[in-house]
């Protein structure tokens, strides 16, 4: 295997230089003071498609990164600042989201906008940095992994250490997908009982169900921005009626919701019991404590940014109403630029090299520089290379979710993706995102490049109880689709099989 200089960490659609421009703004500022040197990170936009990378040298850093962040002080220190930085930027967002943007002036929509930008890059501050420690090298994963090796090899215990980490990392709180998950259910049910038509639209049932209109409309509102991404779609009154629907001709909906609603309390009874299996206390499994709370510190930072994303979306479609810049063009501003939207002094050459490729990076000599057009792409074509993997047949990773299972490779990266992937396949993916949980939900075991604990792999593994193994480094260079594997999650390893 050839070494490289640059390593991709993460990869996902839907992205715009507008809204993810502060992921590298935050370095200098934020990064910096904070742990004593500086990073070499890239930010390639290519049309709506970003891939980040970390330079070697930074990659050699993170050990001395996770030692600052694994000191209690500092950690307890990050969750307070990561909670205040979500209130805030929610509290912005919320004006958006409810003000009426055609009042608001030019400047408010730029001063608006900004503030957002702003917070947002506080907020990355301390919230992006237990994620890249963890995307990046596996750190906080590992340590947990290895301090319940420790315990379970002292006590002598035979259930696999990937059981005991997959629980006891696993936060109590529940997220937002699954409170909006919860609410369709109980819409569902409703829907079931009283008999309403699967071909019902808007109109018909404003007429026939009022009260059941009223709260459809009131959860397409209060979950609007919760699948939002970096660029939409929101959730829509027609599409929650359309997901209801398709719901309520399902069977077994009172005992899919029980088991939903009921999740947090199992989870905690089951935490109790393998922590007196270990005979340890909460306070003797700090790392595993630290998994636990990345992993819902990058929750709740998600939906911050979710509904950041939603807000300056409205702005920039009402930047987009007032100087007939295309939104597409828009989405490759940064909110500093907005209002040379707004005076005519905008490059159209410029927006439109931006919107096919853009390369924003921080360097630790010459700091933040932007790339667009030809100039991003030698850039690309130079740097970005990625390692010729040989002929490999078996990697390790981590457990995300423990299980066993076999099944058909195929390589899931995008939505367009899903087309040929059949329930039963085993997912293999740089990096799993929300626009591809649908297959998540089919596949008989998901297999990630990237990522540890705090992954979207793991998470979303977990909470569907599928067979996971993150961090492969190579998973998708080494599996093509049709290849037949086998996957041991609790073991984190998976390997080609005849």
């Amino acid at each position: 295997m050839i070494s490289v200089e640059w390593h991709n960490i993460v990869e996902e659609d839907g992205a715009n230089l507008a809204f993810l421009h502060p992921f590298i703004d935050f370095y200098p500022s934020h990064f910096v003071p904070r742990f004593g040197f500086q990073p070499n990170v890239v930010m390639e936009i290519r049309g709506e498609h970003v891939r980040y990378f970390l330079h070697d040298s930074f990659v050699k850093r993170l050990d001395d990164v996770f030692h600052r962040l694994a000191e209690p002080d500092f950690f307890r220190q990050t969750m307070r600042e990561v909670h205040s930085g979500c209130e805030t930027l929610h509290s912005l967002a919320e004006r958006v989201s409810v003000r009426s943007l055609p009042s608001w002036s030019d400047q408010t929509l730029c001063v608006h906008a900004q503030r957002m930008s702003d917070s947002l890059q506080v907020l990355l501050g301390w919230g992006l940095v237990p994620a890249l420690v963890d995307v990046g090298a596996e750190r906080i994963t590992l340590a947990a992994n290895a301090e319940l090796s420790t315990i379970a090899r002292k006590k002598k215990l035979s259930r696999p250490v990937g059981e005991y980490f997959s629980v006891l990392t696993s936060p109590l709180e529940e997220s937002l997908p699954r409170k909006e998950e919860l609410s369709s259910l109980a819409l569902a049910l409703e829907f079931q009982e009283r008999e309403v038509d699967a071909d019902t639209s808007q109109k018909s049932l404003e007429k026939r169900f009022p009260d059941l209109f009223s709260r459809l409309q009131a959860h397409a509102r209060e979950f609007a921005w919760t699948y939002f991404g970096y660029s939409g779609p929101a959730l829509t009154p027609e599409k929650t009626l359309q997901d209801v629907l398709a719901l309520s001709s399902q069977p077994d909906l009172k005992t899919q919701r029980g088991a939903l609603a009921s999740r947090p309390s199992r989870l905690k009874t089951q935490q109790d019991a393998f922590r007196k299996e270990l005979d340890v206390s909460e306070n003797q499994l700090w790392n595993v404590f630290l998994a636990r709370q990345c992993l819902y510190l990058k929750t709740i930072r998600r939906d911050a940014m979710f509904h950041s994303a939603y807000a300056l979306d409205l702005i920039l479609r009402e930047v987009s109403k007032r100087t007939d810049v295309a939104l597409s063009l828009l989405r490759g501003v940064r909110p500093s630029e907005l209002e040379a939207a707004f005076s005519g002094s905008l490059h159209a050459k410029e927006l439109s090299d931006r919107k096919r490729l853009v390369v924003y990076q921080y360097d630790a000599n010459e700091g933040v520089i932007l790339f667009s057009g030809d100039t991003a792409e030698r850039f690309s074509e130079n740097h970005l290379k990625e390692a010729d993997v040989g002929d490999v047949l078996e990697l390790r990773g981590q457990c995300g979710c423990p299980g066993q299972a076999k099944g058909i490779a195929k390589i899931v990266d995008t939505p367009a993706d899903m087309a040929r992937f059949n329930a039963g396949d085993v997912l293999v993916s740089l990096a799993t995102m929300p626009d591809i949980v649908p297959a998540m939900k089919k596949a008989s075991a998901i297999v990630t490049n990237v990522g540890g604990i705090t992954s979207h792999a793991a998470i979303v593994s977990r909470e569907l109880n599928v067979p996971c193994v993150i961090g492969t480094k190579i998973a998708t260079k080494v599996f093509k689709d049709g290849d037949r594997v086998e996957v041991n999650a609790t073991e984190g390893w998976v390997r080609k099989v005849s």
